[in-house]
Formats: C-alpha cells, structure tokens, sequence
C-alpha cells in the first residue's frame, strides 16, 4: 500500500498513457469519417478504398508510440522500485527487452500482420530478418552476458579499457540498455557504449571497494633525484591538495626504466566527480616535488 502510494504518479501516468492515445485514435477516426462525408462523392470514392489502410497506419502509429511511452514509463517505475538493487540489472534488462518485443507485436497487429502466419512461414524471411539485425541481436546478448556475469551493472564506478578505444573510460554506469550502456565519465559527458564492443574486447576493472573509490596510476619521473626523498616530498604536496576531498594516497617506488624511476599511485577517494580533481593535484605534485629537490 506505502509503495503504490510512493509511486502512484508513475502508475496514473501509465494508464493516462493508453487512455489518451484510445481517445486519440476515435477521435481521428471520427475526423477520417467526417471527412469522407463531406466531399465530393466522386473524390469520396477513390478515397474510400484506402480508408482501412488508413485506418491500420493510424492505429500502428498510435499503438507504437503509446507503447513505447508506456513501457518507457514501466522500467522507469521498475528502476526506482522493484530493481533499484544493481544485482538485478540482467533480469531489468530481459523484461525492457520483453516489453518492447509486445510493443512490436501490438504494432504489427494493428497492421494486420498474421503473427502466427508469419511465424509458421516464416524461415526463409527469419533467415534474412536475422542478418539485417545480427549487429542489434550481438548488442542485445552482450549486454545480457555482461550484466549477468556482473562485469558490469547500474552504479558501478569502472574503468573499461579496449582496442577499440584510447585513453581508457573511468566512470559511473548509469544504464545498461538493451544495446548501449551509457557511462557518466568524471567530466560530467554521457559515454554511449555499443554492448557488442563488451565480449571479447573490453576489459572491466571495478574501482569500487568496501568503504570507498580505488585508482591506481603510475608515473615515470627523471632519476636525477632520489626516489625516496621524491616520495617523501611529493606525498607531503599531495596530502596538502586532497584532504578537501576526502581522499588519500600510498606512493610506491615500483621499478626503474632506463633513465626513470616509475612510481606507482594508490589513491583512495569518495566521488567519482573528484577523479580529474584529484589526478591533476597529483602530477602536478610530483612535478612541484621534483623541481623543489633539482633546485
């Protein structure tokens, strides 16, 4: 009872939702037959003949967007409520896919399409519906087997690294869609990934721990200085910088290449939002670190 009255907006928006679309459709109906009435009876004639016609498109029109604002309406209720926990964004996203399948059932019915028909005859056409959607149907199975297999879901803080892509992406999942996932990078843009780059190509490294956010970088510095005096100094500048947001950091001497000792940075934070923030305070402390100790 609490939870229908925490959403009864949505739940009235729904049925608003059909109830406004019916009503269009007799409505236009009505206007076609008003219409048809009032001209000439010889261009009423040759009009005539395509009435049912028009009739099917208006209904197929109508059914295809009222469907999709309804179900639109239906995952936004079922996000805030039944699946706000992210370990069921795979069966969030089978019933998305579901319901926009009987949203393509219902328009092809207004069309007058036999659905038992065509699925009795239908191989040789099937064999040619499923190459012309093979790329839609890849996107739609990865995105199953990711969220699934929990390498990637709602909310999640991850870096995703591929081929397909340079720099790495650091950001929030904030939807797993049924072809794309879209993930909030710390600069605030919306990253729309295709599903189908997931399998086989993307590595997914989850930067989220018990109690905050885990990064880890490394920087390669000249060896005209000593590491442990650079460590020392640059920790202290980096300390200085961050205790605003909340986050600190371990720094460890991790190998030496050629002429450069490289560093490796833990940095333990809170918000994503802070990742740029924080990641520019610290180069520019050891680059702060390494003139101080060159003077």
């Amino acid at each position: 009872m609490i939870l229908l009255e925490k959403y009864k907006e949505n739940i009235i928006g729904v049925f608003l939702v059909i109830v406004i679309f019916g009503i269009i459709y007799y409505l236009v109906t009505l206007l076609i037959e008003g219409i048809l009435r009032i001209l000439p009876p010889l261009l009423s004639s040759d009009i005539t003949p395509f009435v049912p016609d028009i009739d099917k498109g208006l209904g197929a029109i109508i059914a295809g967007v009222g469907g999709y604002l309804v179900t639109r309406e239906i995952t936004r209720l079922m996000e805030r409520t039944i699946f706000s926990d992210k370990r069921f964004s795979s069966i969030e996203l089978l019933i998305r896919i579901f319901l926009y399948g009987v949203v393509i059932a219902i328009v092809l019915v207004a069309l007058g399409i036999n659905l038992e028909g065509a699925l009795i005859g239908g191989a040789v056409g099937g064999v040619v519906i499923g190459l012309a959607v093979q790329n839609v149907a890849s996107n739609v199975l990865s995105g199953l087997l990711a969220t699934s297999g929990r390498a990637i879901y709602k909310g999640q803080n991850v870096i995703l690294v591929s081929w397909i892509w340079s720099p790495p992406i650091v950001g929030k999942v904030e939807k797993v869609g049924g072809l794309y996932t879209d993930v909030r990078t710390p600069s605030g843009n919306i990253v729309k990934i295709p599903n189908s780059a997931f399998l086989g190509n993307t590595v997914f490294t989850s930067i989220d721990s018990e109690s905050s956010l885990t990064y880890s970088t490394t920087l390669s510095v000249n060896a005209d200085v000593r590491a442990e005096d650079l460590i020392k100094l640059a920790k202290k500048y980096i300390e200085d910088g961050i205790s605003k947001y909340k986050a600190y950091v371990n720094v460890y001497f991790t190998s030496k290449n050629g002429a450069q000792n490289v560093f490796t940075v833990v940095i333990k934070f809170n918000d994503i939002d802070n990742f740029n923030e924080i990641l520019n305070h610290i180069n520019l402390s050891f680059d702060k670190a390494y003139w101080d100790l060159k003077k």
